[in-house]
């Protein structure tokens, strides 16, 4: 599962460190997790990519309530824009 995000350049840094401390640890431990890289450009844009066992597994994560509300992104600021990716 990919999603792509769009925030100012200046918060690229802020969004590196909640995705190390808040996002990373929280996912690590769900079912099926396999790895998640996180590619920024300058611009402001980046993408998370997960990976997983399954589809089913990819698919649940984004609705599972600790991502919802632990993850974090929503604290980098409101100007984050999200966009799905089925990969």
């Amino acid at each position: 599962m990919a999603s792509k995000y769009q925030t100012s350049p200046d918060n690229l840094d802020k969004v590196a460190g909640i995705f190390k401390d808040k996002a990373l640890p929280l996912v690590s431990h769900q079912l099926g997790f396999k790895g998640v890289y996180l590619l920024t450009e300058a611009t402001g844009d980046f993408m998370v990519l997960n990976i997983w066992d399954t589809e089913q597994q990819a698919t649940t994560w984004p609705q599972h309530p600790e991502r919802r509300t632990g993850a974090g992104l929503s604290n980098a600021g409101n100007d984050i824009r999200m966009q799905w990716f089925r990969v």
